[in-house]
C-alpha cells in the first residue's frame, strides 16, 4: 500500500493523471490561492520572530 501511495504521489506531482483530473480547475481557483498566502505568511512571521532572538 506505501508503494502505490507513492507512485499515486508522484503521478500527481509530475501531472500524469491528467485524464482523472483538470488541473485547470485548481490553478483557476483563487479560493485556494488565499490559503497558501495565509499559510506562508505564517510561516514568515514564526521565522522573523525566531531569527530576533
Amino acid at each position: 500500500m506505501d508503494q502505490f501511495t507513492y507512485i499515486m504521489h508522484e503521478k500527481f506531482l509530475l501531472g500524469e493523471d491528467h485524464e482523472y483530473l483538470d488541473y485547470s480547475k485548481i490553478d483557476n481557483d483563487e479560493t485556494l490561492d488565499d490559503h497558501w498566502q495565509q499559510r506562508e505568511a505564517n510561516h514568515d512571521a514564526e521565522e522573523k520572530y525566531f531569527d530576533e532572538d
